[in-house]
């Protein structure tokens, strides 16, 4: 594409092994696991008890399946890294084949359905955890399109799945889809940036460093958690009424895809910038007007709500990924320990809210009585979480920013940060330890680095570095503004660590996140 010409959709939306792969996995889960009830198992044999437990045990594996990465990566995250597509795709193909033999062993109907949830379950996290590292190994801009598009195509496969006939979707999904998203996952991985130092950092060494990250990220994925709640309450509305679940498949997936296009089409024209925060508080208004109408709409309306609320999360737990590709770029922090985090947390609330969900009765009619208890319980989590969160700090380890899709008209809104950027390369083109000015000082984050330089005797050329450090770039992008080689960029950042008294990137950001500014 010649540079500066605008993107169109059709280039926005072009396929490739990392959106489309990822759009396997998300229809597989659409299909088998966040939505309907395996659509493909016989009628007779949906019970309510063998459909609640389905779930129960399939949400309860991710949790723990989530929760054991946390405690494994936190010791050792190169075991998390090292779980490859295999381990991904056997208890995941597993999962479905042995819920087909169910339809097959009428007398173990209920056990076999159990092992399968927890296989499925399993599978399941365990891909999300790979696909996570496979994002975290892109480019900001790059990773994050992959992510919204794959949603999109995630819409488009899962259409395709329901124009298949039942009795083949049994097999389709473990013998060809889950091998399908196995080898995209393969390649996707094989072309990631796999040597990035976060992907090895042991949370344990520095653990200083990680609890404060995951003390910044309590409130976000408290809110996150909160969404799941309600996520976990409809979901058990919606399989104990199985006239519900073909509708509210597809209008959920309709919405995922309506949402990807909105967004690429306000990304194309400006640069995105949002956190998790700013995600809540735009769908909290949303979702508890939705609640509060539920009880009394009934019909389609509560069925499009439902659907509403199942895409919901699905893009927040997008939003998650692509928070902790963010920090893995900019922090160094490893995006598996990160991601498990925010996961745990996420399931675990829903797990919560299934349990409401069945408090509603499992035997009750699609009323206004079940209604109005899931409603009013999903609300009243919403809020505390609205409430808790409400006063926290802004941090900047929460906040994603990214370059509009549009070439020819990115430079005119970041014209501003792009030429504080020209500046420390033309004042280094051809000078050596030239002093920072007073009038140099273009914005809050110079200001801050000249506070940072004074107050630690730091040189010119490193004050400069760690600017462009503060500002998101790169060891290789410093590399080419101050036509100095990567290895000279790490020795001086090494000195500036020396001089400050810290070891990470993570601790020196925290300084001069927190230097007085008076």
């Amino acid at each position: 594409m010649p540079k500066g010409k605008p993107m169109n959709f059709a280039e926005l939306l072009k396929p490739n092994v990392l959106n489309f792969g990822f759009a396997v996995i998300l229809s597989i889960n659409a299909a088998s696991v966040w939505g309907g009830v395996f659509p493909y198992f016989p009628v007779d044999a949906q019970t309510s008890i063998s459909t609640v437990s389905f779930y129960l045990m399939q949400l309860a594996a991710m949790a723990t399946t989530y929760l054991a990465g946390l405690a494994i990566g936190w010791r050792n995250p190169c075991a998390i890294g090292r779980l490859g597509v295999l381990a991904c795709s056997l208890p995941l193909s597993m999962g479905s084949l042995i819920l087909v033999s169910a339809m097959y062993i009428p007398s173990h109907t209920l056990p076999l359905i159990a092992c399968a949830a927890f296989f499925v379950g399993l599978g399941s996290a365990l891909y999300m955890v790979e696909w996570q590292k496979a994002f975290a190994g892109r480019n900001g801009n790059e990773s994050a399109l992959a992510l919204i598009t794959g949603a999109f195509y995630s819409a488009i496969v899962y259409f395709g799945i329901c124009l298949i006939p039942a009795a083949l979707t049994a097999y389709l999904i473990p013998l060809v889809m889950v091998p399908l998203a196995g080898l995209c996952l393969w390649i996707a991985l094989d072309r990631a940036d796999s040597d990035r130092p976060s992907y090895s950092d042991v949370p344990a060494e520095h653990s200083a460093v990680y609890r404060s990250v995951l003390r910044e990220g309590a409130a976000p994925a408290l809110c996150a958690g909160a969404l799941g709640f309600s996520m976990g309450a409809m979901r058990f509305v919606a399989i104990t009424h199985q006239e519900l679940v073909n509708t509210v498949n597809l209008i959920s997936m309709a919405a995922l895809a309506a949402g990807a296009l909105v967004l690429l089409l306000f990304w194309r024209k400006r640069a995105l910038s949002f956190d998790l925060m700013g995600i809540y508080r735009v769908l909290f208004p949303l979702v508890g007007c939705g609640l509060l109408l539920l009880p009394f709409t009934g019909g389609i309306f509560a069925t499009i709500g439902i659907a509403i609320t199942y895409a919901t999360a699905t893009i927040v737990n997008i939003a998650i990924m692509m928070h902790c590709c963010h920090m893995a770029r900019t922090s160094s922090i490893n995006p598996l320990v990160t991601f498990s985090f925010y996961e745990s947390i996420v399931y675990a609330l829903q797990i919560v809210g299934y349990a409401v969900g069945y408090g509603s009765g499992i035997d009750h009619g699609f009323d206004v009585s079940q209604l109005a208890f899931v409603s009013v319980c999903a609300l009243f989590v919403l809020l505390i979480a609205s409430v808790a969160c409400s006063g926290g700090k802004k941090l900047h380890s929460n906040r994603l920013e990214f370059l509009m899709l549009n070439p020819e008209r990115a430079g005119e809104n970041v014209a501003k940060e792009l030429e504080v950027s020209k500046d420390l390369a033309r004042r280094n083109a051809g000078a050596n330890e030239q002093p920072f000015e007073q009038s140099e000082v273009k914005d809050r984050v110079s200001k801050r680095c000249q506070k940072v330089k004074d107050q630690f005797a730091l040189s010119a050329r490193e004050a400069e570095i760690m600017e462009f450090v503060a500002r998101g770039q790169t060891a290789t992008s410093i590399a080419e503004s101050l036509f100095i080689s990567e290895n000279t960029v790490r020795t001086h950042l090494k000195r500036i660590y020396a001089k400050l008294g810290v070891h990470r990137k993570r601790e020196m950001l925290a300084i001069i996140e927190n230097i007085d500014e008076n």
